[in-house]
């Protein structure tokens, strides 16, 4: 991670201890291009063009008309042609996409590919739901990443040369999915007899969440040919994320009431099976909390009963995002990976018995914390007000 934040910082800074440079190339085709730095442009097409050598820039300062020339390449990399509109002191403007335009806005979609991280500092973690599995058995979460989307509007605000502020307003939708297998062997005595046997949950869970996202990006451009319609921006910074929706589904099947579990009496005598095995599938509100599930006992016995639980998840979502965009005549493609910044993990909900579905509670998951992590693949076009 070091590595790749130091290569970002460089990427950024480096442009400062860069002498700019521009090229002048006549129209002339016998005559070589001129590296040069520009000192005043005419904006007349009688004018004239004032600049330097740029391995004499103590020397004398030249001239040429721009009916000698052909075309400027100024050191933002955008071609500029006779007659042009030019400001003083090597800042420009022409009509159409310029670099040295100070807006650029456009729509952005893509994937993202989302997973979560956690850790605890106790020895047991669970998931949303409560499977009533204790800490021997594990109950232990196996994160998947899933493919959700993203999309919204972007704009570039120019800071400086090539250096601009990039953010916008995303929709993200995440997707996370999570499988539970556990057995554990039971034994328990009453007066007249005891039971023994094995309880199992089997079950797959469904993350979906949904943010209104805000970036706040510093972004590098850099030019790789010299009409600079072909570029590469390199982008790092904060995203705020709010959640908007939340939801776990969830499905599966439970035997913790005992249905393979085994009557005996004291004296070694088996009097029957015990216990009912049930389908579950419901959901739970991971950011306001509750939910509800419909359950088919073996005997085909069915009904629908609440949860009631306090929110999973708390609504604020904080990344930091390392990216890159390579952008041909206004369309370009992105790349980038958030790494999650904050614990959005409600420690009342964790702490306490979670959404439990049924009859056997564990609740000793102490300590949780939980971030998401997204590698996203984003496709926009922009063009420059």
């Amino acid at each position: 991670m070091k590595k790749i934040l130091l290569f970002f910082i460089a990427m950024f800074f480096i442009a400062e201890f860069v002498e700019a440079q521009d090229i002048i190339i006549p129209k002339d085709k016998s005559k070589s291009k001129l590296t040069v730095i520009l000192i005043k442009v005419s904006q007349a097409s009688s004018g004239v063009v004032e600049y330097k050598y740029y391995n004499n820039q103590e020397g004398p300062t030249y001239s040429m008309p721009w009916s000698q020339i052909s075309m400027i390449i100024p050191e933002t990399g955008e071609t500029m042609y006779p007659p042009v509109e030019v400001v003083e002191n090597n800042e420009y403007k022409k009509s159409g996409e310029d670099r040295g335009n100070k807006f650029k806005i456009g729509v952005i979609a893509g994937l993202n590919f989302s997973n979560f991280s956690y850790k605890h500092s106790g020895s047991f973690v669970g998931s949303v739901i409560n499977y009533g599995y204790n800490e021997s058995s594990g109950e232990t979460p196996s994160y998947k990443s899933g493919t959700g989307f993203n999309l919204g509007v972007t704009v570039d605000v120019r800071l400086n040369k090539s250096f601009y502020l990039k953010s916008g307003l995303i929709y993200s939708n995440q997707k996370v999915s999570n499988s539970f297998s556990a057995s554990y062997s039971y034994y328990k005595e009453y007066s007249d007899m005891y039971l023994i046997g094995t309880l199992y949950d089997d079950y797959t869970e469904k993350y979906n969440l949904n943010y209104l996202e805000i970036p706040v990006l510093f972004s590098y451009y850099l030019p790789l040919n010299r009409s600079g319609k072909f570029n590469m921006q390199f982008n790092v910074g904060p995203v705020i994320g709010i959640g908007l929706t939340g939801k776990c589904n969830f499905t599966g099947t439970n035997s913790s009431q005992g249905y393979n579990l085994e009557a005996y009496s004291y004296n070694g005598y088996y009097i029957s099976n015990y216990g009912i095995d049930t389908k579950y599938d419901g959901y739970v509100d991971l950011f306001g909390g509750d939910g509800s599930y419909d359950y088919v006992f073996i005997t085909e016995t069915e009904g629908t009963e609440d949860i009631e639980c306090e929110n999973s998840y708390q609504r604020l979502n904080l990344g930091l995002n390392f990216g890159v965009d390579v952008e041909i005549y206004g369309v370009s493609v992105g790349f980038a990976y958030v790494v999650g910044l904050n614990n959005y993990a409600n420690d009342s909900f964790w702490s306490g018995d979670r959404a439990i579905i049924t009859d056997y509670i564990s609740s000793d998951v102490s300590g949780y914390k939980q971030r998401t992590n997204s590698f996203m693949i984003t496709m926009a076009y922009k063009f420059a007000l």
